[in-house]
């Protein structure tokens, strides 16, 4: 967002804007988008949103099922891979949302039949995840390297032009490290805390999740289940803490 927004600012010509929904994003993504998207229109850029497109397997299972949950969670719990298991489960460690993103916007860039520059919003201090690699007809290029913008700046920025990516009144960049998809299995404890606290309607997706998951959501074994008996744990002990110095300062008073 801090690129597009500066690419106008800049005067740099833009054709497109193109994005890429799995279909697991916040609300206040999705509201975001719509941002750019009202100004794409009115600055005439082509605003493009790509999604992972249905398949046979799941028309099969809407019919079968009479249920339409997205062919991103249809892929989690559902769709039959070569082993015969069902659903690729959490998305993060193994990476197949990223696969499916990147399969889709080259899929699109070869569509156009045209050579493409593509600007990718990458900042200074990520600068390893460039990719350098020639592509068929499309080339990427780095603009907050160039102007040696950092993650921390990004934020700022996209602050001071509006953009707060708010939900449920906090400013997920708050409490979370990275707005990434609402379950990403990359989130540290910290993000998973403040996710039962302050979004405790996604909080309860987590559990439904790992219900029909078959595997833990962490690498250390723990399921989101040993995460909430875990974080309880740690607010009584807090909690017990807090009296206890309450109590300390009422004696102290009293002497």
């Amino acid at each position: 967002m801090a690129l597009f927004l500066k690419i106008l600012e800049e005067g740099v010509h833009l054709n497109e804007v193109v994005t890429v929904d799995l279909g697991d994003e916040y609300q206040a993504t999705y509201d975001t988008l719509l941002y750019a998207a009202s100004i794409c229109l009115k600055e005439k850029i082509k605003f493009t949103i790509l999604n992972i497109p249905e398949t046979e397997e799941y028309r099969a299972f809407k019919a079968d099922t009479g249920t339409d949950p997205g062919m991103f969670e249809f892929m989690v719990f559902a769709h039959e891979k070569q082993n015969g298991r069902k659903g690729y489960g959490w998305c993060g460690k193994q990476r197949w949302g990223t696969a499916i993103k990147r399969q889709l916007l080259n899929n699109y860039y070869q569509s156009l039949e045209r050579f493409v520059i593509e600007y990718v919003g990458i900042a200074v201090d990520e600068a390893q995840r460039i990719d350098i690699k020639p592509h068929k007809n499309y080339a990427k290029s780095y603009p907050l390297i160039k102007w040696g913008m950092t993650e921390a700046d990004c934020l700022e920025y996209c602050y001071q032009h509006g953009v707060q990516w708010r939900q449920s009144g906090i400013r997920l960049y708050d409490i979370l490290d990275r707005v990434s998809c609402q379950h990403c299995q990359q989130k540290n404890l910290k993000e998973l805390r403040n996710i039962k606290e302050y979004l405790p309607e996604l909080w309860r997706s987590f559990k439904d999740w790992q219900e029909r998951i078959p595997f833990s959501y962490r690498s250390d074994g723990s399921t989101i289940h040993d995460l909430e008996k875990r974080f309880e744990s740690e607010s009584k002990q807090i909690s017990l803490f807090d009296v206890g110095l309450e109590i300390g300062a009422e004696m102290e008073a009293v002497e």
